[in-house]
């Protein structure tokens, strides 16, 4: 079985004068159809001499080794992917020196029999692809529930009785680059329902069980989309000192219409491989002033705290607009940040934005 689609492999090797004088090359030539068995170059390029099967020819064999599987709507009692009580879930990208690993997740149902994890990778020379899988949490070559590690691009993993909720799948490079796909299939299970903080097929997060979406869940379970244009981050340090001085808004004022306080803040710094969260949960003690009237809200980092200083206020001349102003010293995480791929994240309660920065050089630190 290739994992490329076989049309796209059988035309790159119908330069085989061989094969064209024989009238194969995936089609149909006098009722005989025509599959590539093989060839005499590792890769089906040009000028290989390539060989197929006829399977026409071979029709009756084919038939008495199948044992009544052609035909089939199904394979025992599992019911076939896409019908009722079986889920497919599938993601490609590229693995290489660049990005080693890819994470990923799907959510299970309740009473779900079965969780199967399929890796399939580039079939270049010299590739090496590993297989992860973990029930609630990211999995690590060091932790997992299931994982494929063997030689080569391909890997699987098939979990009886998952328990429900978020099963994460982690795609690992060895060694060489390429693309790579997972597909995870769930076979039985409830059905889904959105809201019961609880991630099933078809959800991409359901309350607390956000997934792999790191800018929350909304109320369709699906992932808050962060807008690109309401987050201005005019002054940054990362580390040692942390300064960060930003403004967040929108012309309506949908975010200046939410309390701090009340609802809770998140501001993430994140690059192309660290991600250093800062998180100050719904109606935290720490909030020292908060006056909706004037617009001013302050919250203080307890002793030891690498957090020291949060501060919201309007702005008198943009009343849509929250100015923010955040100060600390040796946050975990931060002096390995990249500000070629910086990124800062403001969530505040449900609402969300950031700003990506494209830096020539690290940025002087602020005036006091």
């Amino acid at each position: 079985m290739r994992w490329q689609p076989a049309h796209a492999g059988l035309r790159r090797c119908c330069s085989s004068r061989s094969r064209t004088e024989r009238g194969f090359c995936g089609s149909t030539s006098s009722g005989n159809a025509g599959t590539t068995s093989g060839g005499f170059a590792f890769a089906c390029t040009a000028n290989d001499h390539s060989y197929d099967a006829n399977l026409f020819l071979y029709r009756d064999w084919i038939a008495t080794v199948a044992e009544g599987d052609l035909g089939a709507s199904g394979c025992g009692g599992i019911p076939p992917v896409d019908t009722a009580g079986t889920v497919a879930t599938a993601v490609t990208g590229d693995l290489g020196s660049i990005r080693p690993f890819a994470l990923e997740s799907v959510g299970v149902a309740p009473g779900t029999s079965e969780l199967r994890v399929a890796l399939m990778g580039s079939e270049a020379a010299g590739v090496d692809f590993d297989l992860y899988v973990r029930s609630g949490a990211a999995p690590a070559p060091d932790a997992f529930d299931c994982s494929g590690i063997g030689s080569g691009q391909y890997a699987f993993c098939r979990v009886a009785n998952p328990s429900a909720g978020s099963w994460f799948l982690r795609a690992e490079r060895v060694r060489g680059e390429g693309v790579f796909q997972l597909v995870a299939t769930t076979v039985g299970g409830a059905a889904s329902i959105c809201g019961n903080d609880l991630r099933e097929p078809g959800e991409k997060c359901d309350g607390s069980d956000t997934g792999t979406c790191t800018t929350g869940c909304d109320a369709s379970c699906d992932c808050v989309v962060c807008s690109q244009t309401d987050l201005d981050v005019p002054e940054i340090i990362v580390a040692p000192r942390l300064f960060v001085q930003a403004t967040i808004g929108d012309g309506t004022g949908t975010y200046t219409a939410v309390d701090p306080a009340s609802a809770g803040v998140t501001i993430e710094l994140i690059d192309a491989t660290h991600a250093v969260p800062i998180v100050i949960p719904a109606r935290d003690p720490h909030w020292i002033l908060v006056n909706p009237r004037r617009g001013k809200y302050r919250w203080h980092g307890g002793p030891g705290s690498p957090v020291k200083k949060l501060e919201f206020r309007i702005r008198k001349k943009a009343p849509t607009e929250w100015a923010i102003r955040l100060q600390g010293r040796n946050l975990p995480g931060a002096s390995a940040l990249d500000y070629q791929s910086l990124v800062v994240r403001v969530r505040l309660g449900t609402r969300c934005a950031e700003r990506r920065f494209h830096s020539e050089s690290q940025p002087a630190f602020p005036r006091r």
